[in-house]
């Protein structure tokens, strides 16, 4: 989760300096990510797996939910 947190920091950086179309960028990551984590948590039998990607998730919904406020 660490280095999601780092690459999420760093492209939420640049991303929020830019344009509209960076924004709607990296809402986009977002929710590949998601898709991603989703994926895991169907397939994963670990229950600490499971946790921490659960957490994962519901961050992403959370930051994925204002920036489309923020976009509109």
């Amino acid at each position: 989760m660490l280095k999601l947190t780092e690459e999420l920091e760093k492209r939420l950086r640049g991303y929020l300096l830019s344009s509209r179309e960076g924004l709607e960028s990296f809402l986009e990551y977002l929710e590949d990510n998601l898709e991603s984590r989703l994926v895991f948590l169907s397939r994963s039998r670990d229950p600490i797996d499971i946790h921490m990607a659960q957490g994962e998730v519901k961050i992403l919904r959370e930051l994925i939910g204002l920036l489309k406020r923020m976009t509109g």
